[in-house]
């Protein structure tokens, strides 16, 4: 069968032609027209080959939608610019549900880190919840540590172990106990005050003391019994003479301070007002001074220790020097129900909480107050009162 064409032909034409135009022909290959327009007359002739093409032709259309999708969600979508280490760098992350946000703020109200944060492994071993179908993987079984304790190793998923009855994998931790070496207990050990015996007196005293303890031992035949009441009346006699030495009060508080709070404080038992307002004034002039003694002498303690390259008892000092780390205060919620967590936050929203209590309307019933007794307001404090 030949065909002849005057003029130009269209890509519908060459269609028709090449493939006849009838109720049996395919459909998709009208569709392919404005691929096919310049190449129509490469086209192949057998049905194999015409299905093998238009196969071809509509692989490569979905890899090319699906790379151009993954390369759009890759530009458009922000990613985490680095590991997460903290919890406040979670915390100031969008990607996050109500969960998350509880979590995070009890780690910070507590001071708590998060372990699982700590550490750079794969994901297998940080997923630690599974869906049943195994298409779903989530970090929901956390290990919380302790600001204050170094003693983290890892902490990862193991995913070998096995637990029946539960789709959780199992976390561990690994920690790093510093143990305390162990004091020896020296029990009842009486300390005397050895000083007194530079006093001839006191040391007169005690010899004496000892000397006429000393007339029971030689009635005594036994080694062992001897030797026991030997120590006794020894011991005896030093505490009855000499005296326990006196402990060393910890802190910068002076004697002369503490005797100055006695006295300030008998006054105020015995009703002497004048005298406690003098002696307060005298006692708080006395801890002032006695606190700059103290605090200058742990600066000088760190200089000189720092000087002498001593980090130990130098870092010591300082921690003594520096104040106590202020308390966290745990999230609240918003009127919406968003729970805040930082302090600016926190701030505004006290405010508008106590300017909604001061523009509340009054209540509706009155409050009565019939048969009440009347509550004296000034009562007098210099009346005794007498016991019946």
């Amino acid at each position: 069968m030949s065909v002849t064409i005057r003029g130009t032909p269209s890509p519908d034409d060459l269609i028709g032609i090449r493939f006849g135009k009838g109720d049996s022909d395919p459909a998709w290959l009208y569709a392919l027209r404005p691929l096919v327009s310049h190449t129509i007359h490469h086209l192949p002739q057998s049905q194999g080959k015409r299905v093998f093409m238009a196969t071809w032709w509509l692989g490569c259309f979905i890899l090319t939608t699906a790379y151009t999708a993954n390369l759009i969600a890759y530009l458009t979508i922000p990613a985490y610019p680095e590991r997460l280490q903290t919890v406040e760098q979670l915390a100031k992350s969008p990607y996050r549900n109500t969960n998350s946000s509880l979590l995070l703020n009890f780690a910070r109200s507590r001071r708590l880190r998060i372990a699982g944060s700590w550490h750079q492994r794969p994901e297998l071993h940080r997923w630690t919840w599974y869906s049943n179908a195994g298409g779903v993987a989530k970090e929901i079984d956390h290990i919380l540590v302790s600001t204050r304790w170094r003693i983290l190793q890892n902490c990862r998923v193991y995913r070998s172990a096995e637990f029946f009855g539960t789709d959780h994998r199992l976390v561990v931790a690994t920690l790093k106990l510093h143990v305390k070496s162990r004091r020896i207990s020296r029990g009842n050990h009486t300390v005397f005050h050895l000083e007194k015996l530079k006093d001839l007196t006191c040391a007169h005293e005690y010899a004496v003391a000892v000397s006429n303890r000393f007339d029971v031992l030689g009635a005594l035949g036994d080694p062992v019994e001897l030797w026991d009441t030997f120590k006794r009346e020894t011991l005896q006699a030093a505490k009855e003479c000499i005296g326990e030495r006196p402990r060393s009060r910890r802190g910068f508080v002076s004697t002369e301070t503490l005797e100055k709070i006695e006295e300030s404080r008998a006054a105020r038992l015995a009703g002497n007002r004048d005298q406690h307002r003098a002696l307060s004034r005298r006692t708080r002039t006395l801890l002032g001074r006695d606190k700059e003694r103290y605090v200058r002498s742990l600066a000088e303690d760190v200089e000189g220790h720092l000087n002498a390259n001593d980090l130990r008892p130098a870092y010591r000092a300082l921690k003594k020097l520096r104040s106590k780390s202020p308390s966290r205060a745990s999230a609240i919620r918003t009127a919406d129900g968003r729970l805040v967590s930082d302090m600016d936050g926190q701030k505004v929203r006290w405010a508008e909480y106590f300017g909604q209590l001061f523009t509340v309307d009054p209540p509706n019933e009155q409050l009565h107050t019939t048969g009440l007794q009347a509550v004296d307001a000034d009562p007098p404090i210099d009346k005794k009162r007498t016991l019946s």
